[in-house]
C-alpha cells in the first residue's frame, strides 16, 4: 500500500506489504527489503537482526493500545531491559492481531494456542478500529498468501481510498508479465 502521503522523505513507502509465494525466492525479496532499510515481519524466517526496530515513542504507543493502566504504570517504572522485553511482547501481540486482520491462517501456522493468548486477544479487540497507516513505519510485512476474501474490510477501504496500490508479487508469472510490458507490473 503506497500513496504520496505514505512516503518517507526519501521516496520509499513507510509501510510495505510483500506477497511472495512459497519457494519463489522469498529470501531474496526479504534481503532486498532489509537492504532498503525495512524491518521484516511475517511469514518468512525472521531473525532478530532483521526484525523491525521500534523507537521509544512507537513502543509506548503500542503498549498503550495493548496494556491496561496498572501495567502501563509498572512499565513506566521498569528497567530498560524489562521495558524492551515487555514492549516486544506487546509488538508481537499487535502484529499477530494485524495478521488476523489480513486474514492469515494463524492456527495452521502457529497452532491454536498462540493466536488465542490473552495478550493477542486484547490486541485484536483494541486494534479493530485502527488503520494500516497506524502501524509502525519502516516495516515490511511479508506473506506467502493474501486472500482478499478474508481480509478485514476496514483495511480494504483504507487501501482503496489512500491512492494507488502497489504490491510486490514474487512469482515467475508476474515477473514475466512485467518484463514483457517493459515496465514494472502495477496491480
Amino acid at each position: 500500500m503506497e500513496s504520496a502521503n505514505h512516503l518517507t522523505t526519501g521516496g520509499q513507502a513507510e509501510r510495505v506489504i510483500v506477497i511472495s509465494l512459497v519457494k519463489s525466492g522469498t529470501h531474496l525479496i526479504q534481503e532486498l527489503m532489509v537492504a532498503l532499510g525495512y524491518g521484516m515481519y511475517g511469514h518468512s524466517r525472521i531473525t532478530d537482526d532483521i526484525r523491525p526496530i521500534l523507537d521509544q515513542d512507537t513502543r509506548w504507543r503500542i503498549a498503550r493500545m495493548i496494556y491496561d493502566e496498572p501495567m502501563l504504570k509498572l512499565l513506566g517504572e521498569a528497567s530498560e531491559e524489562s521495558f524492551l522485553k515487555t514492549t516486544d511482547e506487546a509488538w508481537d501481540a499487535y502484529a499477530m492481531a494485524w495478521q488476523m486482520k489480513f486474514g492469515m491462517p494463524l492456527v495452521n501456522r502457529y497452532g491454536a494456542e498462540l493466536p488465542r493468548t490473552e495478550l493477542v486477544e486484547r490486541a485484536r479487540s483494541r486494534t479493530v478500529s485502527t488503520d494500516f497507516a497506524d502501524t509502525p513505519p519502516g516495516v515490511c510485512w511479508i506473506f506467502i498468501e493474501f486472500d482478499v476474501k478474508k481480509i478485514d474490510g476496514r483495511f480494504l477501504r483504507e487501501w482503496a481510498q489512500t491512492g494507488v496500490s502497489r504490491k510486490t508479487h514474487n512469482s515467475a508469472r508476474s515477473i514475466d508479465r512485467g518484463f514483457k510490458r517493459g515496465s514494472p507490473q502495477k496491480d
